[in-house]
């Protein structure tokens, strides 16, 4: 908290957190944005769980492909 009081500069962490959050909340702010969609409301709750689908759904391919070509590779070599 002591950055925050006194403005001192972003840490690596906190970069890489801010880079992070910018990405996976992509998909949800430019809709929420150009539809007007604002506050805790249900039009927003659908929205946050449809990007969390979309996400959860893009991370569970990207690991299942690099898992199967992990376990090909290395089923090869021990051939």
């Amino acid at each position: 908290m002591h950055r925050f009081d006194h403005g001192g500069e972003p840490t690596l962490i906190d970069t890489f957190s801010d880079t992070a959050v910018n990405i996976l909340w992509f998909p949800f702010l430019p809709i929420a944005r150009a539809t007007g969609i604002k506050g805790g409301g249900p039009a927003e709750w659908l929205l946050f769980s449809a990007n969390s689908v979309l996400w959860g759904t893009v991370l569970y391919f990207l690991f299942a492909s690099l898992w199967r070509r992990f376990t090909r590779s290395s089923e090869t070599t021990t051939a």
